[in-house]
């Protein structure tokens, strides 16, 4: 692949601090990646502690441009995922990989099910996921689950996996959860199984409701951009600083989300049912969402 002017200027700025190749294969991920968000909120984003957070992402705000090092996080992940299902299909039965599953708006999509459950819990039907971690946060699950019982320990390691678990149950309609948890590279592996709480998950759902049908942005998690929940969030110049979100039908002020179909309709041209380029292209009418 021949490098254009602008990729030579960064590779001759970068050279000194890294290998040149190293470093031209970082800026080859980083530009190769596919930016434009999910059109959907996630199901698996519903434990994080912001609801405006969740409602930028949903209106597709900023593109999502990772760095090389969150890309190869991401590749490790679906790599982990793939050893751990061909390992695991080897002893038990695993059905319905990537089954996805929408409730208008939002939705998510599950690694799997145990049918016949884990072996040590045989007869069982079980929700599958797995998760690929640092070697200190796989360290910190093994900890907890010496001391806490696992849907305890699940909630003070990662509040996110756990509620990722319980809307999974109650989409996909079982009562057990079972998550494996490898450590970066796939090398230590633990195992945690939960039971669904459908007060919990419940709550989740009305959550994803709230969101998606919000024509303005819900509350700040904290109003102190330097907060923990604010400090690495990718919206905190939006939200905090009032940047330019992107700029199309999704982040207008005249757009709305349709009630019966995964879609978004203007409000100006009559409750026009936008198609995707139509919502992506937008108008001369744009005008900034209510935040």
């Amino acid at each position: 692949m021949l490098l254009s002017p602008v990729m030579m200027c960064h590779f001759e700025r970068q050279g000194d601090q890294m290998s040149k190749t190293l470093e031209m294969m970082n800026i080859l991920q980083e530009r190769q990646q596919e930016s434009w968000p999910r059109a959907h909120l996630g199901a698996s984003q519903l434990g994080k502690p912001c609801e405006r957070q969740l409602w930028y992402g949903f209106r597709q705000s900023l593109q999502n441009d990772h760095s090389a090092l969150t890309l190869r996080r991401f590749e490790d992940g679906h790599r982990s995922e793939a050893l751990v299902a061909e390992w695991l299909s080897e002893v038990v039965p695993l059905t319905d990989q990537q089954a996805s599953f929408r409730r208008g708006h939002w939705g998510g999509s599950i690694d799997g099910i145990l049918p016949e459950g884990p072996l040590e819990h045989p007869g069982i039907p079980h929700i599958w996921e797995h998760k690929c971690v640092s070697d200190k946060k796989w360290d910190q699950l093994e900890k907890l689950l010496t001391k806490l019982d696992p849907t305890a320990a699940m909630l003070k390691w990662d509040r996110v996996y756990y509620s990722q678990g319980q809307i999974y149950m109650l989409a996909m309609g079982l009562e057990w959860h079972w998550m494996t948890v490898a450590s970066a590279g796939t090398r230590k592996m633990q195992a945690v199984r939960t039971p669904l709480d459908r007060i919990f998950a419940g709550e989740l759902e009305m959550r994803a409701e709230r969101i998606v049908r919000a024509h303005s942005a819900p509350p700040r998690a904290s109003t102190d951009p330097g907060a923990f929940v604010c400090r690495w969030c990718d919206f905190k110049e939006i939200c905090h600083d009032d940047a330019k979100p992107e700029q199309h039908c999704r982040t207008c002020k005249w757009s709305r989300p349709d009630t019966d179909l995964p879609a978004f309709v203007c409000q100006l041209k009559n409750d026009h049912l936008l198609d995707v380029i139509e919502e992506i292209q937008g108008c001369d009418s744009w005008c900034r969402f209510f935040d």
